[in-house]
């Protein structure tokens, strides 16, 4: 039995070895999460068309649309601080892109 025969006689249906990235073959750096199945250079390249966007600038643009509206109303009833607004907002914001993520 030469030394490829033996090496690949043992079937690799779990662990690391039995699962590379279904877009180029790569088996290191895989990013199992969501059943992705595809290594992290592939996952950057394509993450726009599966449909992932980063956080940071999806709550920046939430939080810029809400200073650009002004603060009306500064003291009257029901005034909350600017920054108690933006944490409510941030928060809410946290809780509808995760819940969306979950289905």
């Amino acid at each position: 039995m030469g030394h490829s025969n033996v090496w690949n006689s043992h079937p690799k249906n779990y662990g690391p070895g039995s699962r590379v990235c279904r877009v180029c073959g790569n088996p290191h750096g895989l990013i199992r999460k969501y059943g992705l199945m595809c290594c992290r250079q592939c996952f950057r390249s394509n993450a726009k068309d599966i449909g992932f966007i980063k956080v940071i600038h999806a709550a920046q643009a939430m939080i810029s649309a809400y200073d650009k509206q002004g603060f009306k109303n500064r003291r009257g009833p029901g005034y909350r601080h600017p920054a108690a607004e933006l944490t409510a907002l941030r928060v809410a914001y946290k809780s509808a892109f995760f819940s969306a993520r979950r289905m």
